[in-house]
C-alpha cells in the first residue's frame, strides 16, 4: 500500500515538465526516508479515493478494474501520466 500512496502522489507532478524529471523527482523522494515518509502522509487521503475501485489492499475485486498492489510504481506512474495527457483513455481514469 505505501509504494501505492507514492506512485499516486508522483502522479500529481504537473505534466509541464518532463517525464524524466518527473521520475528524478520521485527517485529523489524515495532515496530520502524523511521526504518518503512525508509523500505517503501526504498520499493517503489520495489513496482511499483509489480503493474505491481497486479496493483497499490495490486488489480490486471486480474483473474490469484491473489491480494496482505488486505494480511497478514507475509502470503506475507513467500510466497515470499518459491518462492525464489522453496518450491512454478510460471512463474513469481519464477525468481524473
Amino acid at each position: 500500500m505505501r509504494m501505492l500512496v507514492l506512485a499516486l502522489l508522483a502522479s500529481f507532478v504537473p505534466l509541464v515538465h518532463a517525464s524524466n524529471e518527473a521520475i528524478e523527482r520521485f527517485n529523489h523522494v524515495m532515496a530520502d526516508d524523511q521526504r518518503r515518509e512525508q509523500a505517503l502522509l501526504a498520499g493517503q487521503e489520495r489513496a482511499v479515493f483509489c480503493s474505491y475501485c481497486h479496493g483497499e489492499t490495490g486488489n480490486s475485486k471486480r474483473k474490469h478494474i484491473p489491480n494496482l498492489a505488486g505494480q511497478n510504481p514507475l509502470y503506475l506512474f507513467h500510466a497515470f501520466e499518459k491518462f492525464a495527457s489522453g496518450e491512454r483513455t478510460d471512463f474513469v481514469m481519464s477525468k481524473l
